[in-house]
């Protein structure tokens, strides 16, 4: 037997996807959502404003995370999407847009 667990072999009921927008602060480390989960597939985080953003643990620094940017989507195959945190590599408030199933 095949395990498609995380993959989009599996299908998703529309009442299990969730969308959202969560404004990350320059001044340090902004959870991404309080959502827990669990998800059976992850979250796809897209950047809705023209800036970088790092994502990672709660200690993520643009040292340590993972860039996402405009056309530089991140798809993390997880669980607990609450876990993730982003930091923004410009001054100001900007907004982070996620979907998770």
């Amino acid at each position: 037997m095949t395990n498609v667990f995380g993959t989009n072999l599996v299908t998703v009921d529309g009442d299990d996807i969730t969308t959202g927008q969560t404004a990350i602060a320059d001044s340090g480390q902004t959870q991404i959502t309080t959502a827990t989960g669990p998800l059976t597939h992850g979250i796809f985080i897209v950047v809705k404003d023209d800036v970088g953003f790092y994502v990672g643990d709660d200690a993520v620094e643009a040292t340590t995370g993972v860039k996402v940017s405009l056309n530089n989507p991140l798809f993390v195959p997880i669980k607990d999407p609450s876990s993730l945190y982003a930091v923004n590599d410009s001054s100001g408030d900007k907004t982070l847009t996620f979907i998770m199933y």
